[in-house]
């Protein structure tokens, strides 16, 4: 049996593995920021005024990206609720409270997730010295609804990765002229020119795109794109556009003829595939989050190199076909 054949079963064997242990453990994921528990509870009466509210959620939050609006019972603001974190518990957001009158409060919160970025909204509701219109059972909590342009630009940020994994994949692994007879060099080599071609376009749309969903991101946070770039979102998204920076290097020069520079662009796509994994529900996991982002990685590497490779097949020998 070949070197090939025994590391192909070897990959198999690895990737099914993955998939069923996967399945078989993974939990429910909680990736968005929801209020798990409040001081004082929802729909509290109080014998006094709370000089700070204590809200609770299932997720670490990043307290610049936690807002409150305090209102009363005519739904009019009282005054500023200023928020503050707890270096002890990254999962709590503080909220100190103006001077409150008997009646009854609604504190108005929304967060973004650290984990997903989505955004996420709901009210709690408490009376001081007064019961007249509190709730007896929790406020809603909801997710802001998604907008066509974030559907857009998650559509083609997944499309441009599935570009890349498949030219790769097809370009480095499969169109290899040394597998052709002589022949069919200069057809196999016009292919792999046109495939490199194509997998350059897509990491310029995938860096462009990056920079929209910075724009959209800092839209949805109501924070500058500075602000964001100090969280995890922004941690992630440096690191994806070092790997995209790297990956046009090796693409636009004669590198990528080379073993290294296909190991380099190889690298630089399995981590952009990684990132991406880093930002879904698999990261919100509360249970093996490891390995809900590695089978979440492998996932993605593998739609990429299906869809991705019919892509570069396509552009690489349509041409050839129609001659």
């Amino acid at each position: 049996m070949s070197t090939n054949s025994i590391f192909r079963r070897l990959f198999s064997a690895v990737l099914l593995t993955l998939i069923l242990i996967g399945l078989t453990t993974a939990g429910v994921a909680s990736a968005h920021a929801r209020l798990f528990r409040s001081n004082p509870e929802d729909g509290a009466v109080l014998a006094e005024a709370p000089r700070e509210v204590y809200l609770w959620f299932n997720e670490p939050v990043v307290v610049e990206f936690v807002s409150v609006e305090l209102l009363d019972a005519n739904a009019q603001s009282v005054g500023e609720a200023k928020l503050r974190s707890d270096a002890s518990d990254p999962t709590l957001a503080i909220a100190s409270m103006p001077t409150l009158q008997t009646g009854v409060y609604s504190l108005t919160w929304k967060v973004l997730s650290n984990t997903d970025n989505h955004v996420t909204r709901g009210t709690m509701v408490f009376g001081v010295g007064q019961m007249a219109g509190v709730p007896t059972r929790p406020s809603a909590q909801t997710e802001a609804s998604v907008s066509v342009v974030e559907v857009a630009l998650r559509v083609v940020n997944y499309a441009t990765l599935s570009v890349l994994i498949g030219s790769l994949a097809m370009a480095g692994l499969v169109l290899r002229p040394n597998s052709f007879d002589p022949s069919a060099h200069d057809a196999v080599n016009a292919a792999r020119r046109r495939i490199w071609m194509l997998s350059f376009g897509a990491a310029v749309l995938a860096l462009a795109i990056s920079f929209g969903w910075l724009a959209w991101q800092s839209v949805a946070a109501e924070r500058g794109p500075f602000d964001l770039l100090r969280t995890r979102f922004g941690i992630l998204w440096l690191a994806r556009q070092c790997s995209l920076l790297v990956l046009l290097i090796v693409l636009a020069t004669a590198r990528r003829e080379r073993l290294w520079g296909q190991l380099m662009a190889s690298l630089s796509v399995v981590t952009m595939a990684g990132i991406e994994a880093l930002n879904s529900h698999a990261a919100g996991l509360p249970k093996q989050m490891v390995l809900g982002v590695a089978v979440d990685t492998v996932h993605l590497l593998a739609a990429g190199t299906w869809v991705g490779s019919l892509i570069a097949l396509l552009v690489g020998l349509l041409p050839l076909l129609r001659s």
